[in-house]
């Protein structure tokens, strides 16, 4: 264990390290303090599997938001078979309590408006956001929120949500219809936010800079992120009735 806290502490200044290059590039640091220079993410192997479980038993707002923030981790460098070993727990214990579904799906079920009720678009009124749509709030949140929660019932390990619809099991196909908007979604980003000043920027859609036919487009990939999570829910509260 003695190894494992001098280990801690060099990657812990190192993390300090990188948070702090990343912020002078623009990056805004986390709000929630979900970064490398926190003790928080920095474990070893049995303090995870203690962790996770601690989290799920808890099962709060605070402690499912730290859960789900794990589950979306990948390995960039070091042996796979750590994290997977790790999300097994968590699968395990999912298992074991099927209602935590429903408390995850509550956790992540609030979605910014993004349209009035007459069907036009509802810019940020205020501040450097003034006059734009935040997509990662109105738009990507249903898309990577659905297919995490799906991810987690079908034991899928992989991070990313394109990866996630490519490996649903094949009766999800009501579900996997939804990856050509996401996959849209991604380039209206790309096209809209190339020359972004801030990372914050990058989810940022200019609504006068768009004609009325991508408007219509971007109205129609809002609704159908709200039904994707809609029926992710059905899915959910289907398998735990059982």
């Amino acid at each position: 264990m003695g190894g494992f806290w001098r280990f801690s502490r060099i990657f812990l200044r190192l993390g300090a390290e990188i948070t702090k290059g990343l912020t002078i590039v623009g990056y805004e640091q986390c709000e929630g303090n979900v970064m490398a220079q926190n003790p928080r993410w920095c474990k070893s192997t049995i303090s995870w599997q203690q962790q996770i479980q601690a989290w799920l038993h808890e099962a709060d707002w605070e402690s499912l938001r730290y859960f789900t923030t794990f589950f979306d981790s990948r390995v960039l460098i070091g042996e796979d078979e750590l994290l997977v070993n790790l999300k097994k727990v968590a699968f395990a214990q999912l298992t074991l309590a099927p209602a935590l579904y429903k408390r995850l799906y509550e956790n992540v079920g609030f979605i910014k408006k993004g349209m009035g009720i007459f069907g036009q678009l509802l810019p940020e009124e205020k501040g450097d956001a003034a006059g734009t749509i935040n997509v990662k709030q109105t738009i990507f949140f249903p898309y990577v929120n659905s297919l995490r929660l799906l991810a987690m019932l079908e034991g899928i390990l992989h991070s990313s949500t394109i990866e996630r619809f490519n490996l649903l099991p094949d009766n999800y196909q009501e579900i996997k219809a939804y990856q050509d908007d996401f996959f849209k979604l991604l380039n209206y980003r790309l096209y809209y936010q190339k020359n972004a000043s801030s990372y914050q920027k990058v989810h940022l859609l200019p609504v006068k800079s768009m004609n009325a036919r991508e408007k219509e487009a971007l109205k129609e990939m809002m609704k159908r992120g709200r039904r994707l999570f809609l029926k992710t829910k059905d899915i959910i509260n289907q398998r735990c009735s059982r």
